[in-house]
Formats: structure tokens, C-alpha cells, sequence
């Protein structure tokens, strides 16, 4: 008994990561492909993957100076995912949340760097959209399948 209660709560655990490291994943599309802070989000993201131990990466990533910049942000979604996978606990909601809340601000800052008023805030809505209808989804089947083992993907 007790060790399936270990087990589904593992298998809720990798859920929760795989699904923030998606959804932080995605949000890379904001920075240059050759950008050093983009190279240190996708390790991170690769670690958590991985399920690799994340409480030393999470200790340095959190000594990181970040600025309000969407580069910044990114970072700081990263420092997010690192404290959602190394936590021993149950994964909530909210800390997915927190994790998806990085991707949408940095798509915030790149609406705002136009000066078109029709286009302020647009790649902020992209972002929430895809949220929306690619992450919400698949909450709802992890805790509605809750410890069940899943296939965590976004075709």
C-alpha cells in the first residue's frame, strides 16, 4: 500500500516537470537561438528532464542576477522550474502556474518593445492562448489520472 502511494506520487512528480519544462520550453521562442541565457534555460530544462538531482543546479540558478528584460524573465521561469522539480512534495497548480507566469511576461516585453499600439501586448495573448490550449489540458488529465504514469507531450 504504501509503496503505490510512492509510486503514483512519483509518477505525479515527473508529470508536473515535464509538463512546466514544456511550457518554459516553449517560451525560449522569445529569445535569439544563439543567446548564452537561452543556452542556460535549456540546460536547466534538460536536467529536469533528465530527473537528475535539481537541488545544486537550483541553489546556483537562484544566485542568478536577472533583470526586467525577457531574457531576465526566462531566467527567472528557469528558477521556477528548478524549485518545482527538487521539491520532495506534491507539485501543485500553482507552481506550474508560476513557472508558465515567466513566458507570458517575457511576451509581455517583446509586445511592448513596438510602437504600434495595435500590436502591444500581442505576443503576451500568443503565449496565454497556447497556454491556454496546450497546457491546461493536460493539468486537467494529470490530476484527473492523478499518479497515474503519462506520456507528457505537445504535438
Amino acid at each position: 500500500m504504501e509503496k503505490d502511494k510512492e509510486i503514483r506520487k512519483a509518477n505525479h512528480q515527473r508529470s508536473m516537470r515535464l509538463l512546466a519544462a514544456l511550457a518554459l520550453e516553449h517560451g525560449l521562442r522569445f529569445l535569439p537561438v544563439n543567446d548564452p541565457v537561452r543556452t542556460t534555460i535549456e540546460e536547466d530544462i534538460e536536467i529536469v528532464r533528465g530527473g537528475s538531482d535539481c537541488q545544486s543546479r537550483y541553489r546556483q540558478a537562484k544566485k542568478r542576477k536577472v533583470a526586467y528584460t525577457p531574457a531576465g524573465l526566462m531566467l527567472q521561469g528557469a528558477v521556477a522550474l528548478l524549485f518545482l522539480a527538487k521539491s520532495r512534495g506534491y507539485p501543485t497548480y500553482g507552481q506550474l502556474q508560476h513557472v508558465c507566469y515567466f513566458p507570458t511576461e517575457a511576451g509581455y516585453l517583446i509586445s511592448q518593445s513596438t510602437r504600434d499600439w495595435k500590436q502591444m501586448g500581442r505576443e503576451q495573448a500568443v503565449e496565454r492562448k497556447w497556454q491556454e490550449e496546450n497546457i491546461r489540458p493536460i493539468v486537467h488529465k494529470i490530476f484527473d489520472q492523478f499518479g497515474e504514469s503519462l506520456e507528457i507531450s505537445i504535438l
